[in-house]
């Protein structure tokens, strides 16, 4: 040490460190390669047999068949707590609330569809703009926005679950002054 009180090697010694684990670590490697080989074996240990190919599936009844079923079951409270859950961040629901990152969800069941006031829609919505937001409609929406309107500004995967959709559906319907007549 110098009268500083620095190590003057001390570069040395973080050098010689670091090539000590290296060649550890490469030590360890060539050791291990030794006792294990990487070899791909000449005989598979486990023989697999081919499967027949599996019969073609007939095309599955569209899902909204025995949505009128889940809407008929619908728990609004259950509705209720899903909209404040997701969607409450990003819509408003109170009547005359001012649109939030979405548009006011009050009354939304037969309302034209992308037609709240004051919300600049994408240019993804404008073919479904105008057309009455009905139950089926709602249910394709929420389902899979993306899908339903492609390329949509609404970065929500969707309600995946008819019974979950059901609900949050019978909750928007009663979110209004005059809630339509539910399938």
């Amino acid at each position: 040490m110098s009268g500083s009180g620095k190590d003057s090697l001390l570069g040395n010694k973080i050098a010689a460190g670091l090539l000590t684990a290296g060649l550890i670590f490469w030590g360890a490697n060539r050791i291990a390669h030794i006792f294990i080989p990487d070899d791909t074996p000449k005989t598979p240990a486990i023989a697999m047999t081919s499967l027949a190919p599996a019969a073609p599936v007939a095309a599955a009844a569209p899902a909204q068949a025995d949505f009128g079923a889940d809407l008929a079951n619908a728990d609004i409270a259950k509705g209720q707590a899903v909209v404040a859950q997701q969607c409450s961040a990003c819509h408003t629901l109170a009547k005359g609330a001012a649109n939030g990152v979405g548009p006011n969800l009050y009354g939304v069941v037969q309302r034209k569809a992308f037609s709240a006031p004051g919300f600049g829609y994408s240019s993804a919505v404008s073919a479904k703009a105008g057309q009455p937001w009905t139950v089926d409609s709602l249910s394709d929406w929420l389902k899979a926005p993306n899908s339903f309107a492609p390329g949509t500004a609404m970065s929500f995967a969707g309600i995946k679950n008819d019974q979950t959709r059901a609900d949050v559906i019978a909750y928007l319907n009663k979110n209004s002054d005059a809630p339509a007549k539910l399938p």
